[in-house]
């Protein structure tokens, strides 16, 4: 009989992928229990944020196959970001994207899964959403002060993949110039595996050696799963074009 206990139990990430109700089934089920248009008014916006909040507690595979299918539809991605941005804006939000907006006395979900925000990331680019894509880089901007490197790699990565090799180099020049420390791996890798299908083999392959000069002076030396993505992407590029001697 625990509104809360109803809510968490929703929100867990194991239940079934057919719980999550579309808008038109929730409408359905408040004209079905209310009689009063006001109340049934009100009581939808929370039904839309409580949905929300179970889309980001989906597993990411889940959570993957779901946002790229509302990516196929202009309206439903482009509210789909404003959805998010709009939650991130709540004083008391279902799901929050920053710890600080946690207390002990309302419990709600914390969206910190850099995967996901990756997944959405790549998914505007891919789509050319260029507008959505610095709208939400600027809210990470509000929210984090700064954006994860995982939404970079995926942004470099998926505008390689649509060869937009010009706001590839422009972003790429920003972190260069912008960043304190050395660059994430998963970013060496994206500069890297683009230099391939921008056919600059030469290149691509200087760019390898002096990550891997990095690598070797212990630059990355708690890093190594990211490290290995590097080589493993470098190892598979090579193959390709049958370049065997330096793979």
């Amino acid at each position: 009989n625990s509104f809360m206990l109803a809510l968490r139990t929703f929100l867990h990430p194991q239940m079934e992928e057919r719980l999550y109700f579309r808008i038109t089934l929730l409408k359905a089920h408040i004209q079905a229990t209310t009689d009063d248009p006001i109340l049934a008014d009100r009581a939808l916006p929370y039904l839309r944020r409580i949905r929300r909040a179970r889309v980001f507690n989906m597993p990411t595979p889940s959570f993957k196959k779901h946002v790229e299918g509302l990516f196929r539809n202009l309206i439903t991605r482009r509210q789909f970001i404003l959805d998010i941005i709009d939650e991130g804006s709540e004083s008391q939000p279902f799901f929050a994207f920053n710890p600080s907006q946690v207390s002990a006395q309302r419990p709600v979900l914390v969206a910190e899964d850099s995967d996901k925000w990756a997944i959405i990331a790549g998914e505007l680019i891919l789509h050319k959403q260029f507008y959505l894509a610095e709208k939400l880089r600027r809210f990470f901007c509000g929210v984090y002060s700064a954006v994860p490197v995982g939404v970079w790699a995926a942004t470099l990565d998926s505008l390689a993949e649509i060869k937009d090799f010009k706001r590839f180099w422009d972003i790429w020049e920003t972190l260069q110039s912008s960043q304190s420390e050395p660059l994430h791996p998963a970013l060496h890798r994206a500069h890297i595996s683009a230099l391939f299908k921008e056919n600059r083999m030469e290149d691509a392959v200087r760019a390898f050696e002096s990550f891997r000069t990095s690598v070797d002076g212990g630059l990355y030396a708690t890093q190594e799963a990211a490290v290995l993505s590097v080589y493993n992407m470098a190892l598979e590029s090579l193959i390709q074009i049958s370049r065997f001697d330096e793979a």
